[in-house]
């Protein structure tokens, strides 16, 4: 049984990405109204961009999404983290980026705040991912079975298709819609006779 407090947290825990978000943005609103900034030794004040309004749209558009929209939630916040990563909006008060050059070409392009919030979401749903993979893999014994079906059913079409001729039997491995272990019994029916 599960206590009050772990189904909030369950319930809740993808506003903590979204809350660093939040505090980013707010950081950055408060530089950019009492703070300067140095620049080749000058002081300015910081200057915002599309990409700092872009990333406040963002985090408004994901909480209202979060508790308006539920079921919509994991795919904004999840194209709010590639913008971010990317760089096509910005959460912090200067534009840092990671970049990876081969040469003169830019293999890619991470903003590190934005970078470090999705481990973060990743730390967060590592259990979720974990048991829906689980979920998607076939378990040892359903394989088995399956196989141990499967033997039974080419046994069964092998002694159903042995009295059929060569032709038949052709007919029945060019017509693809029998199963997998007809098409089997019939192909390994004709290649005993041919060997025979």
């Amino acid at each position: 049984m599960t206590t009050p407090l772990a189904q909030s947290y369950q319930r809740y825990k993808n506003l903590i990405p979204l809350g660093v978000f939040t505090v980013l943005c707010i950081t950055t609103l408060i530089t950019r109204f009492s703070g300067t900034r140095e620049a080749d030794g000058t002081y300015s004040h910081i200057i915002l961009s599309w990409k700092h309004y872009g990333a406040f749209a963002a985090v408004l558009l994901n909480y209202g999404i979060f508790f308006r929209f539920r079921p919509q939630f994991k795919k904004t916040f999840i194209a709010t983290l590639l913008l971010g990563l990317f760089g096509i909006i910005n959460f912090t008060a200067t534009d840092s980026l990671w970049t990876l050059k081969m040469g003169d070409t830019t293999v890619f392009i991470l903003q590190p705040a934005s970078f470090y919030v999705a481990l973060l979401t990743l730390a967060l749903n590592y259990k979720t991912i974990r048991a829906r993979q689980a979920k998607s893999e076939p378990p040892a014994e359903n394989l088995q079975s399956n196989e141990k079906h499967y033997r039974e059913d080419l046994e069964k079409f092998k002694s159903k298709y042995a009295p059929y001729s060569n032709e038949d039997l052709e007919k029945i491995i060019a017509d693809r819609r029998f199963t997998a272990a007809a098409l089997e019994a019939a192909e390994q029916i004709l290649s005993e006779r041919k060997t025979t």
